[in-house]
């Protein structure tokens, strides 16, 4: 049975590096794996998926492509590029278009993947918090200028007939 610190998508179309990750980590993490990025997609509709790993080097969408669009639909889910080549543009797009939370090369370390998954799962925990802070937040100054609108309409009517009695008895 998993501990399940949290759910890692891993998308590469090379099934034995798929075989391999599950096998490394699924006795922490849950872990959804897949070779084409429309299931990749599917998997994230369907499943609350806290890390995106992904490969750079794939047939249909590299992983920089694939990162880009996760970072459009799913912005709160923390993306990782992992690829077996030194290539540096590639890189550079993943950071700024994908904006991949890290980068690592294959093959993979896994104690240092799991060193950056417990940290990316720090981060995810800490983002989902500050967001729901942010709600009550805004819940709260909602209500208070309900309460200070109120308060304002509710002083006003009997400081106008104050007023209006005042002036009646100066003239």
């Amino acid at each position: 049975m998993p501990t399940n610190f949290g759910t890692i998508l891993f998308i590469d179309d090379e099934t034995n590096n798929l075989s391999s990750f599950k096998a490394a980590f699924r006795r922490k993490w849950n872990i959804l794996t897949t070779s084409t990025s429309q299931e990749a997609f599917d998997l994230l509709s369907k499943n609350e998926v806290n890390i995106v790993l992904a490969d750079q080097r794939m047939p249909e969408t590299t992983g920089s492509e694939f990162l880009a669009e996760v970072r459009t639909k799913y912005p709160e889910t923390i993306r990782i590029l992992l690829t077996g080549y030194a290539d540096i543009t590639a890189i550079a797009e993943a950071i700024n278009d994908g904006g991949i939370y890290r980068y690592f090369q294959k093959p993979w370390n896994e104690e240092l993947l799991e060193e950056a998954f417990i940290h990316c799962m720090e981060v995810y925990k800490g983002r989902k918090q500050l967001a729901e802070k942010n709600e009550a937040l805004r819940k709260s100054y909602d209500e208070l200028e309900s309460f200070v609108y109120s308060a304002s309409h509710d002083l006003r009517a009997p400081l106008v007939s104050i007023l209006g009695f005042i002036n009646s008895y100066a003239c």
